[in-house]
This record gives C-alpha cells, structure tokens and sequence, in this order.
C-alpha cells in the first residue's frame, strides 16, 4: 500500500471537527432553505414559466413543488428490460489502438409464467474514423473517455430498444437504464455531439414508437435543479438585503471570521424531499432551456423524486412517459417493486452491472486475447517502456 495514512489522518480529523462544529448552522440554513420551498410551493406555474426564460437549462415545475404522490399498486405481472455498460478505453502504451464497450443485458418477467434472461454484448472500435474523431478545425483526436462514455450511453439505449422488441406485448412492461436519460456535453466538438445525439434519438425514438415507458435510475443523486429554481425565485442575484431565503442573517464562523453565507448555498434537491415517505414521488419538472430538444420533443428529458425505502433517487422520463398518466404510474410502481427485489435499488439494473462490468481479471485476459489474435496474423505488438516499467521494481 502506497497510501501513507499517519499522513492523512490529521487532515481527516480536521474534516470530521470542521464538518462537526459547522453542523447546527448548516441546519439553520437548511431549515431556512425548506421554508423558501415551502412558502414558494404553491407558485410553481410562475416558477415554471420563469425556468423556460432561462438562458441556460433549468427545471420547469409541471406539478407543485410540494406535491407527493403515493406508490400505485404493483400489476400482479410485469416485464422489465434493463442495461448498464462497462468500458476499456484505448490505451496508448499498450499491444493495440482499440477500446471495448460490454454492455449488460437482462430481460425479467414476473408473475405466473416467470423468466429471467442475462447475458452481456462486448462492441470493439478499432477502425480509424472509430478512434480518431473529426474536428470542426480538420484536427483529429484519439477517442476520450467521455466520448467513449458517450458512446457506452447510446449502446445501452440501443440495447434497450432491441430487448423491449424481443419481450412481447402480453405483460406490461418498462425499460430501466442506469444513470442519466441523455447526454449532453458543452465541451464536446459540435460534430461528435451531433453525432452522439444522432444515435441516441434514433434509439430514444424506437422505445417511444413501441410505447415501451422507459426510465433512467440516479441513485445518491446530487443535482441542484429544484434548489436553483428557489435561488432564482428567492432574489439571490438582488443581493442579501431583498433575499428571500435570509441569506444576511445567517451567519458562520470560520477561522475566527464571522461571514454571511446563502441558505441554499452547497444545497442539494434530496435535502429538499426528506419529507417523501417510502414509496412517495414528488411532483414532476421537465427540463427547459439550452438543448431541451437535442432528441426530439417527445424524448425531452422529465424527472421526479422517489423514495425507494432506503434512499431518495431521481427517476429521469422521456416527455411522452411524463404525459402518459398509465405509464407514468407503471413507472412509479415498477421501480419501487424493484428497488424492493434489489433491497434498495433495482434489482434488474444490478443484475444488468454484474454482466456489464469488467473487472481486472478481465482486462488481462482481453488484452492478452488481442496480443496472441495480432501475432497470430503477423503483427508486432508490445507494451509501451513506460507500460512494462511499472512491472519491474528496480532503484
């Protein structure tokens, strides 16, 4: 172990003292912050209509801030299709230019005639115009990890859209994917986002044409959409003296310094929704504002709150599903169900990691696979120098 703990660990107990002495005012602002919520519940057509002017994406209330929405009743049989993916990105020092994406695949039906059906699709890049991407300047360059998220992304929507086709239409059933429902990323060159979002639409655009409700799962979820739409509606770009949250009389000592600090300063949504009971979603908001239509209408990104028993997850929509009051209940119903089978998060998306991901043992063997596969055809392979140093221990 490289870790030198005896160093680490004053610096740990200062964080533990300072996140013990902060606690009463952190809860201060935090009391403070859910009055504003409160007090700004009952306006959230105004807030909505104040999120659609913003510049940059915001989250446009469609329901009352405060709503709550108890579980439905879960169909005695259901079907549930879900995905989660794993990478290997190229690597420069190592017997091949290539990258890897294995996506997990599961198919569960419940009820009186149960199956369940797991198995993982790897997908290996090792075409040139696959690798290099296209610049808006003529440049080209390797492929990056976030666009090689980007891709894994695509590739799991894609599977899910094969899956629901192959699960017949004689149980009600939803698709699960993990994480968020789109992608969208402000540092990409603009010819690999629209690309990325090619693809994506056309496998958003599959499961909506087979009205297969689909849903996204964040778990320990730590956006601020809900707690930017008080700070914008509270008057925190007014000043102190015209906030509504009180942010001038809340003060802190830090240092030995006394300072005014913002209620909903570091606030996330979750501290927010504590009030959901196990099983209780909260109102819907639809996210508005820069790209809202990146995929289509009808494939606009909506989200929710739930209370899954051990935690409050966001539960990211398409459009459609959001206006859909059937789907959206079969939604509600099925993703606490699971979260139940799961003892706390879906079941059929952890199934879906265990085929996904790709652990050590995994990488060797692929890698080894590639070296042997391009000798076998004549090629010269070999680790980089830097890649076989770190093998040696040698002073």
């Amino acid at each position: 172990m490289t870790l030198d703990l005896a160093k680490i660990s004053l610096q740990v107990q200062r964080m533990g003292e300072r996140l013990r002495d902060s606690r009463s005012d952190r809860l201060a602002r935090l009391d403070a912050a859910r009055a504003l919520f409160r007090q700004l519940s009952p306006q959230w057509e105004a807030l909505a209509e104040q999120a659609r002017k913003s510049p940059v994406s915001a989250a446009a209330p469609r329901e009352p801030l405060d709503f709550v929405i108890a579980r439905p009743p879960t169909p005695p049989g259901y079907a549930v299709v879900a995905t989660d993916g794993s990478t290997i990105e190229p690597d420069r020092h190592g017997p091949a230019m290539c990258a890897l994406v294995n996506v997990g695949r599961v198919s569960i039906r419940y009820g009186p005639d149960p199956s369940a059906s797991l198995s993982s699709e790897p997908r290996l890049y090792f075409e040139p115009d696959e690798l290099y991407l296209a610049q808006g300047n003529g440049a080209r360059r390797l492929l990056s990890e976030r666009l090689l998220d980007a891709r894994r992304s695509v590739a799991e929507m894609a599977a899910l859209a094969e899956l629901g086709a192959e699960s017949g239409p004689d149980l009600a059933g939803v698709a699960l994917a993990d994480g968020l429902l789109t992608i969208w990323r402000q540092d990409w060159a603009e010819a690999d986002a629209d690309v990325v979002a090619d693809e994506l639409r056309v496998a958003l655009d599959a499961i909506a044409d087979a009205r297969l409700p689909l849903a996204a799962y964040v778990s320990n979820p730590h956006s601020h959409w809900v707690a930017d739409l008080l700070r914008g509606a509270g008057g925190c770009q007014a000043g102190p003296l015209s906030c509504s949250a009180s942010c001038g009389t809340l003060t802190r000592a830090e240092d030995g310094a006394t300072r005014a600090e913002c209620s909903l300063d570091r606030l996330i949504d979750i501290q927010l929704y504590e009030h959901l009971r196990s099983g209780e979603r909260s109102g819907l908001f639809e996210v508005v504002g820069r790209d809202q239509d990146r995929y289509g209408a009808r494939n606009r990104s909506n989200f929710f709150y739930l209370h899954v028993g051990s935690e409050v997850a966001r539960v990211e929509i398409p459009r459609w599903v959001a206006e859909d009051s059937d789907a959206l209940a079969l939604v509600h119903a099925v993703i606490c169900d699971q979260a139940e089978r799961g003892q706390g998060y879906p079941a059929a998306l952890a199934r879906a990691h265990e085929q996904a991901v790709l652990g050590g043992g995994d990488r060797r063997a692929f890698e080894q696979l590639v070296t042997e596969t391009l000798q076998r055809f004549g090629q010269r392979t070999g680790l980089s120098e830097k890649r076989l140093s770190k093998n040696l221990r040698a002073v």
